[in-house]
């Protein structure tokens, strides 16, 4: 199950007259972290215990990285392939280009056939965003049967006014949403 808030976008974050649709976004309910994760797998009728899962999940690691940086792409299987793709800053020539103009190396995740279309697979769950929910919990726990939605926007404004004084356009992050439904 997929829970999902819903958030209100402009259509162009560079104009502030723009209008605004809603979208959703994906509220995940916990992290699965490496150690419970390898249980996850043992447990499922696998050959290995969970210290054996997480050793070979540690060399896969190791070694993905380690082809990366040998300038290899690594297909493995249905889980999809791994590739580098490069950022640099531009330089007035080709003669000028050198290794140093480049700023940063990402992973790139080219999802395998079991991750192509989880669309067709998954079903969905509308929840409050995490500020509400947190808002409605400390609520609760101090007695209040009622949570201003309202103030909570406005102080998401103020903080994301502080954040960003110049008053330039930036992607909205999950978690502070520019408007909440």
């Amino acid at each position: 199950m997929i829970n999902y808030s819903i958030v209100l976008r402009r259509t162009d974050i560079s104009d502030e007259n723009s209008p605004k649709r809603a979208y959703a976004t994906a509220q995940y309910t916990e992290v699965t972290d490496l150690d419970r994760f390898c249980k996850h797998i043992a447990d499922h009728g696998c050959a290995y215990d969970r210290a054996d899962v997480a050793a070979i999940a540690t060399k896969i690691v190791d070694c993905l990285r380690e082809q990366l940086l040998a300038g290899q792409k690594v297909k493995l299987g249905a889980l999809g392939a791994f590739y580098i793709s490069l950022q640099s800053k531009g330089a007035e020539s080709a003669e000028k280009f050198t290794s140093s103009n480049i700023t940063a190396v990402n992973v790139v995740w080219e999802p395998g056939k079991e991750f192509t279309n989880l669309l067709a697979d998954a079903e969905f769950n509308p929840v409050p965003t995490r500020s509400i929910a947190a808002a409605a919990l400390k609520a609760e726990k101090a007695g209040n049967g009622v949570v201003d939605v309202a103030a909570i926007k406005e102080e998401e404004a103020k903080k994301r006014a502080e954040k960003n004084p110049s008053n330039e356009p930036e992607a909205p992050n999950e978690d502070e949403n520019p408007d909440i439904v």
